[in-house]
């Protein structure tokens, strides 16, 4: 198929089966690597990429150029109307899988120790976060376990540092909200 420039000297029909075939192209790819759209690749994977993430940037790439083109000349809602219920299926598919949650994760939600902080947090809800730190550690709340692998054992110590200070910073103030 010809580049971005060259599609506006395609027929119409041979835009509409380019664009079914890139849609096929991508449905594959993500039915071989359903992580690429999951969510469940890590983040190198997302970055570094490889042959599969280069296969699904060009085929969204190129589906979205045909469909521009489609909107361009006035023809997307003829293709749309034509295809029926397999585009109003298929989008359905993608808006669901896009929905994100936000209610708390399940861990969250029933963590006795974010919990725990939460309620001091209330308790003490004229305190900044550095005292709400030495309340924490002399409570025994323990730091979130991502933190206890980069070398922080308590809250103090995680206070002192600007990243995670900012960090406890947005944690106190998202539970001071709460109450």
């Amino acid at each position: 198929m010809e580049s971005h420039a060259d599609l506006t000297r395609v027929s119409t029909i041979k835009l509409k089966n380019e664009l079914s075939r890139q849609e096929k192209r991508l449905g594959a790819v993500l039915t071989a690597f359903p992580y690429l759209e999951n969510g469940t690749a890590s983040l190198s994977a997302q970055y570094v990429g490889g042959p599969e993430w280069k296969e699904r940037t060009d085929a969204k790439k190129r589906i979205t150029e045909i469909k521009l083109e489609l909107i361009r000349r006035g023809k997307w809602n003829a293709y749309v109307n034509s295809a029926g219920s397999e585009i109003e299926s298929a989008s359905e598919t993608i808006l669901l899988s896009r929905k994100r949650s936000n209610a708390p994760t399940p861990s969250k939600k029933g963590d006795p120790d974010v919990a725990k902080r939460r309620a001091i947090v209330r308790s003490n809800h004229s305190a900044t976060a550095g005292e709400l730190c030495q309340i924490f550690d002399r409570q025994s709340v323990p730091v979130p376990f991502k933190w206890k692998d980069a070398g922080f054992g308590d809250w103090t110590k995680a206070y002192k540092q600007p990243s995670y200070r900012r960090r406890i910073d947005v944690m106190v103030s998202k539970d001071k909200g709460r109450t």
